[in-house]
């Protein structure tokens, strides 16, 4: 049973992580190339996410938090770009709206639930 201190920092860190992947994005997502760097990203996500659900103890799950935050922090930085360059003119500032409007749809389920 964590008190209000601990659980705030337990859902802070997967900010945290989406502030060190969206900057590390900046750095390296150029060199890597769209979907390569999309890859990466959800290389990052996945091992944060089982992480997370086999979290067996506090340690585990602060880094499974920070790992996802830096997963979702990269996909969010590059896809909207990638988006931006396959799509056609007509097309692309919707493709952009729906992504980061399903994006912060979803993270607001997650803190529902």
């Amino acid at each position: 049973n964590p008190d209000a201190l601990i659980v705030g920092t337990l859902v802070s860190l997967y900010d945290v992580g989406a502030v060190f992947g969206a900057t590390g994005a900046a750095f390296t997502a150029e060199y890597l190339g769209r979907k390569q760097a999309l890859i990466a990203g959800t290389v990052v996500l996945m091992i944060g996410t089982i992480l997370m659900g086999s979290a067996f103890g506090r340690a585990q799950f602060i880094v499974a938090r920070l790992f996802t935050g830096i997963g979702i922090g990269y996909i969010s930085s590059v896809t909207p770009v990638y988006q931006a360059e396959i799509s056609k003119a007509t097309h692309r500032g919707w493709h952009v709206c729906c992504q980061l409007t399903m994006l912060l749809f979803g993270l607001m389920i997650a803190y529902w639930m």
